[in-house]
């Protein structure tokens, strides 16, 4: 009774934490010179300052998982593997909320009645994804795996070290800072970060289970269930197609920067000449 107790009391605080926070943040930033790029921006930072907050709860949880879970990888257990998935899925639902709160405010001249049809085809993929995690993701971890394997839900948790880059890639996008070196150097450790937790993490799994159970990473994926390499293969799959969007992404802003830079010296050159 205690336990289901103390899992409603940590999703009772993961509801009002999020939208209070995102509140919170529109207040403050209100009162900042991003007022200055109006009201739809600031609560578009507001929600991408919230997406920062729970990505960096979330790292450092995963990481203080695999710490104390590497031993043995199926066995070893962490309150915070169960803990953080109570706390953290009310965020799917608050995200879909601010989210549109920012879409309403940004598209304020789409017609009341046409505003949710406009937001769901501009949103769409992220609102799938919300409820996928909340309809898979989240009974997994806190039901069907029956107390094994905190230290893969840690490694997954570990997948969330590429959004603040994301989140602030946005922002400075919406403040119109795509020409800037910020911008670039975001843009690249943002690439960085998501081969890293996002499309290495994978290998980096096999490879700490055949390092248990003495097999090589092929051996591990002969040997494993294939329902856990499919569901891996598929997550995989989207992370390599979001990883060619952020390159391309990337490309673009190089070329522009370095066409921008060639321009300038062009002109500069003639402005000398005569």
């Amino acid at each position: 009774m205690f336990v289901y107790q103390y899992q409603f009391g940590v999703l009772l605080v993961g509801t009002f934490f999020f939208p209070l926070l995102y509140i919170s943040l529109r207040v403050l930033l209100q009162r900042t010179h991003i007022s200055r790029f109006g009201r739809a921006i600031v609560r578009d930072a507001s929600n991408k300052a919230v997406s920062t907050i729970q990505a960096i709860l979330c790292v450092t949880s995963g990481a203080i998982i695999v710490a104390n879970c590497h031993d043995d990888v199926m066995n070893d257990r962490h309150h915070l593997a169960t803990d953080y998935a109570w706390f953290g899925c009310p965020y799917m639902l608050y995200d879909v909320w601010s989210m549109y709160d920012v879409h309403r405010r940004m598209f304020s001249h789409v017609e009341p009645a046409a505003l949710l049809r406009h937001f769901l085809c501009r949103r769409g993929l992220f609102i799938v994804h919300h409820l996928v995690l909340l309809a898979v993701f989240f009974p997994l971890v806190v039901h069907f795996r029956h107390d094994r394997g905190d230290f893969f839900v840690g490694c997954f948790y570990l997948a969330e070290f590429s959004t603040p880059f994301v989140s602030a890639r946005s922002i400075l996008a919406k403040v119109y800072q795509k020409s800037s070196c910020v911008y670039l150097c975001n843009g690249l450790a943002m690439v960085v970060a998501f081969v890293v937790c996002r499309v290495a993490l994978f290998p980096f799994m096999y490879w700490c289970y055949g390092q248990q159970v003495g097999l090589s990473i092929a051996q591990v994926v002969m040997s494993i269930p294939l329902k856990c390499n499919v569901g891996c293969a598929t997550v995989l799959l989207l992370q390599l197609y979001w990883l060619s969007v952020m390159l391309v992404g990337t490309y673009q802003v190089i070329c522009g920067s370095n066409n921008e830079i060639a321009s300038q010296e062009k002109q500069n050159s003639k402005q000398s000449v005569s």
